[in-house]
């Protein structure tokens, strides 16, 4: 008795985590889309266009939309990458564990997540689906340190 008691505790702390950890996405992302600003004026440009770009994603939940905002995320990606290497923040870019080549596969991880869901059909785009995508740019932005873009 005393087993099952301490497996049925297990498994609700565990669904409490889960529960936390899956909802935790939708509470990190502004709802309006706004993204940090860093103080380079380029940065932040292309930052407000990604927010007015995932704001118009959650009005419309439209594939066009998810396109423009992954688009516009794309590009401010590599524009990002190509000041890191400029500044060498990171490290080699030709080394592989280097902080610039592990900022890059976060840039295709964020990319991978609009891509999946722009294969998956035509209709409407779940708001799950803009939550993650938008939640994962935010955590980009909120946890990336820009003090290298000040060139």
């Amino acid at each position: 008795m005393l087993f099952l008691c301490a497996i049925l505790m297990l498994f609700l702390c565990a669904a409490l985590v889960l529960f936390l950890v899956v909802d935790a996405p939708t509470r990190s992302a502004s709802p309006e889309g706004d993204l940090k600003k860093i103080g380079h004026a380029g940065m932040d440009a292309e930052h407000a266009a990604i927010g007015q770009a995932l704001a118009e994603l959650r009005e419309t939940r439209s594939r066009d939309a998810l396109q423009v905002a992954r688009d516009e995320f794309r590009e401010h990606a590599t524009h990002e990458e190509e000041l890191m290497v400029a500044a060498r923040f990171g490290g080699d870019p030709s080394d592989d564990l280097s902080a610039v080549n592990s900022h890059r596969r976060d840039h295709e991880r964020i990319v991978a997540l609009a891509d999946a869901v722009l294969k998956q059909g035509t209709g409407i785009i779940r708001k799950k689906d803009i939550d993650a995508f938008a939640s994962a740019i935010a955590r980009h932005t909120e946890t990336v340190s820009y003090t290298h873009l000040t060139l």
